[in-house]
């Protein structure tokens, strides 16, 4: 029971500091504070990841609209006839689907009908339209066969698109079937590969299960959940896929089989459509140049992100689940306590036992950055692995914890710095007086024998001695008397300004003054400033019998060049006879005893 109380003491204050570290900690995160952070980190990972090229995915293929085809139609969109030439052109090598991400909701002349021939003649072209605000409606044609599907995506607060849809809810209730997985399920069903409901939040494609993404989903905070979302799993930065211009299809330059069996895309690269996303793996790391994807190219990511799921390749980016993200940072916060917190677990490590504190406190905040590197290294690797577990709460619970703690630990030392301030005062410093007491003078005057000894210098010792101190006490009250003391002292201290002397009070009504490495005129010159003083403070004594003010007798011993056999004791012995000397011959004055 004895040592199950002991193991609790020593970690109730970890546990205690670690909680409340991942309390704070989720309650700004839950404010949506760290969302932003977290969107950065989880950016990073991908232009990471993205830095192992892999090769351009032959199952999908772009035919790319940009400024120079723009230029060569003499107008701003491409038009109906030349989109139907394409098609028709496509369409002769026989792919397995092609995906028109132009929006057709109106006519561009010239050559409208050839366009509408063209798309009932061919079965299997897919096109787009718009269903968030504002809305754009499908082409009427593909609309009417069924062939009509979402583009949309999710655009994030910072303006990335990080995620996707697998189908959208529709005006009126329907369910729209997103653009780039409608194409991917046409790929995956002539190999046998279809869409399996296990229920509302999860399906199941061959190897991959999807399951819908929720509002605080990795570093998500009270994210929009509507339809059925993903996050894009992005094969990399660079050319994913290989692509050729609008304008070399019409020419007919463009390889005989280079869309058989494909999934090919139609979409706009050119700037002047506004077709173009931020994307993780175009945003600007430290040796990137900005970009932007075009949204043909985003709509294949996530084509060949199902391909590679379905057919078990590249798993989807899953997050954990919050309950584990929530122990994970408690975790880390625990861990950041243990670094900093005092006592047998940080102390059992030798780095913390070494040298000075200042190399204990280097050592410990390397220890707490490698960690930190330990933190970002587990998570990036999980990421590899498609699994999104967040960095920021978790580092910043191992921050906080430690911080809490170090800032506990400065406190508490702070305190014990101070307590020992007030012991050693009370050890050295004579409470009524507050100059230095006996025990203090006696180990000064030890010390600065020795140092006096070595340097071959002088030392000086002044008795003082209040003159009919006894008299004033029994007729003014021992109030008084203890004023009078304290004015006193304060007279000595303000008389003595050499550094390394001391003021000290010997006892009763006596005082004595170190004065080290001082010659005779200096210490005489001392005890003349101290009787000035005392006249300049004017303190009545109505019953002494030398002044009407209270005065001093001092003894001065000085010993010129004490030898290593030289007594402290009797330096003060010389100044007990200076200063009954002082007494003899009337008080209120001073005698010298000097010593070769």
């Amino acid at each position: 029971m004895i040592q199950i109380r002991s193991l609790f003491s020593r970690w109730r204050g970890i546990g205690l500091a670690a909680s409340l570290a991942t309390l704070a900690v989720l309650g700004v995160r839950y404010l949506g504070v760290l969302q932003s952070l977290e969107w950065a980190a989880y950016d990073q990972f991908v232009r990471w990841r993205s830095s192992a090229q892999l090769p351009p995915d032959d199952r999908i293929k772009i035919v790319t609209i940009d400024e120079p085809d723009l230029s060569a139609g003499g107008q701003a969109l491409i038009s109906d006839r030349a989109l139907a030439q394409v098609l028709r052109a496509l369409a002769a090598q026989d792919p397995y689907v092609i995906g028109l991400d132009l929006y057709r909701d109106l006519p561009v002349p010239p050559g409208h009908q050839d366009l509408v021939a063209a798309l009932r003649e061919i079965p299997n072209v897919v096109g787009i339209q718009k269903v968030g605000h504002p809305s754009i409606v499908p082409q009427p044609v593909l609309k009417e066969l069924e062939r009509s599907t979402a583009s949309d995506f999710v655009v994030d607060g910072d303006n990335q698109v990080r995620r996707g849809f697998l189908f959208l809810m529709g005006n009126q209730g329907e369910t729209i079937d997103a653009f780039g997985p409608r194409l991917a399920l046409t790929f995956l069903e002539a190999q046998n590969i279809y869409f399996e409901k296990l229920s509302e939040d999860y399906w199941r494609l061959g190897a991959a299960t999807f399951k819908r993404f929720g509002g605080f989903d990795g570093g998500y905070v009270r994210a929009h959940t509507g339809a059925y979302q993903l996050l894009i799993n992005y094969r990399g930065s660079g050319q994913q896929f290989e692509y050729i211009p609008f304008r070399d299809v019409i020419a007919g330059q463009f390889p005989p089989n280079w869309a058989r069996n494909r999934i090919v895309l139609i979409g706009t690269t050119a700037e002047s459509l506004n077709d173009v996303f931020p994307a993780p793996v175009s945003g600007i790391g430290l040796f990137q140049s900005p970009n932007r994807l075009s949204g043909v190219e985003i709509h294949a990511h996530i084509i060949a992100q199902i391909l590679d799921a379905a057919q078990g390749t590249r798993p989807l980016i899953q997050p954990i689940a919050e309950p584990l993200e929530i122990l994970w940072t408690l975790a880390w916060s625990a861990l950041g306590a243990i670094v900093v917190w005092p006592g047998r677990i940080r102390e059992s490590l030798p780095l913390f036992r070494m040298g000075s504190p200042k190399w204990q406190l280097l050592g410990q905040l390397g220890i707490m950055l490698g960690l930190l590197g330990v933190l970002m290294g587990s998570s990036y690797m999980l990421f590899v692995e498609a699994i999104w577990l967040p960095i920021v709460p978790p580092a910043l619970g191992f921050i906080t914890a430690g911080g809490a703690i170090a800032l506990y630990n400065a406190n508490q030392v702070n305190q014990l710095r101070l307590k020992n301030e007030i012991l050693d005062r009370l050890a050295n410093v004579d409470g009524l007086t507050q100059v230095a007491n006996r025990r203090s003078f006696d180990l000064y005057l030890q010390d600065a024998s020795a140092q006096a000894q070595k340097q071959e210098q002088s030392i000086a010792l002044i008795l003082c001695d209040v003159d009919y101190f006894k008299r004033y006490n029994d007729t003014c009250g021992h109030q008084a008397g203890d004023d009078c003391l304290r004015q006193v002292a304060q007279a000595l201290s303000s008389s003595v300004k050499q550094p390394g002397c001391l003021v000290a009070r010997y006892g009763g009504e006596e005082f004595a003054i170190i004065l080290p490495g001082l010659e005779q005129a200096q210490v005489e010159a001392i005890a003349v400033t101290i009787q000035q003083t005392l006249v300049h403070l004017a303190l009545p004594h109505p019953t002494s019998a030398v002044s009407p003010q209270i005065t001093l007798s001092l003894g001065i011993a000085i010993a010129a060049r004490p030898q290593p056999s030289f007594d402290p004791a009797q330096l003060i012995r010389w100044a007990d006879q200076a200063l009954y000397q002082a007494k003899e011959d009337g008080r209120n004055r001073y005698c010298t005893v000097w010593v070769d």
